[in-house]
């Protein structure tokens, strides 16, 4: 899923989040004073505006570590022994503060990944231009660009298919997919003898 997808899907586990809550403090009337369940839906209420302000934050991404924190003490309000009259309503606020952080951590590691791939291919565009500046090549450019002349030129291939009809490779474990093809290609697609040695 792209980040807008999981942006629009943290604007609706807030609204969720938010219905729930207010589902919960509503009970109070039906629950009995002496429980600890009262006393802890009670406390709800009376932080309510706190509660709500951070469950916003954290679903416009603007939250700190305390956010962060605070959105577990919300989780943990739901374990231990819950009142029947609530406690379908805790175990739904429990499932969905987990998609709340499970998305969370899911757009942070999109983000970072884009900013990872941005700054790759900006070090690779790089890469490319100072090495055509200054006619630098690669081990892998070799690789390339032998199997360019080899696929381009008939001749050139076919002199290196008829020089060497035994290939032995070592350390065929190592071997990338263009050693595979330069190997492919002068020993005829493997018509010529080839033998390889390994690890398993």
């Amino acid at each position: 899923s792209s980040i807008d997808e999981v942006k629009n899907n943290l604007s609706k586990l807030v609204n969720d989040i938010e219905e729930v809550y207010e589902s919960i403090i509503a009970s109070i009337p039906n629950l009995s004073e002496k429980t600890k369940t009262y006393k802890k839906v009670a406390q709800m209420a009376e932080d309510k505006e706190m509660w709500l302000k951070i469950i916003s934050n954290l679903g416009k991404l603007n939250y700190d570590d305390e956010d962060w924190a605070a959105l577990q003490k919300l989780y943990d309000l739901g374990k231990g022994s819950i009142a029947k009259e609530v406690k379908e309503d805790f175990e739904s606020l429990k499932d969905l503060i987990e998609e709340l952080q499970g998305s969370i951590v899911d757009i942070n590691n999109k983000r970072y990944l884009e900013t990872l791939f941005n700054l790759t291919k900006e070090m690779h565009d790089q890469l490319i231009m100072v090495k055509a500046e200054k006619s630098l090549l690669e081990y892998f450019d070799l690789e390339d660009k032998t199997i360019h002349i080899l696929k381009n030129y008939p001749e050139i291939l076919s002199h290196f298919q008829n020089q060497f009809k035994h290939i032995m490779v070592d350390e065929f474990q190592d071997t990338n997919y263009r050693q595979v093809e330069l190997i492919s290609l002068i020993s005829n697609d493997f018509n010529n003898c080839v033998f390889t040695v390994g690890d398993p």
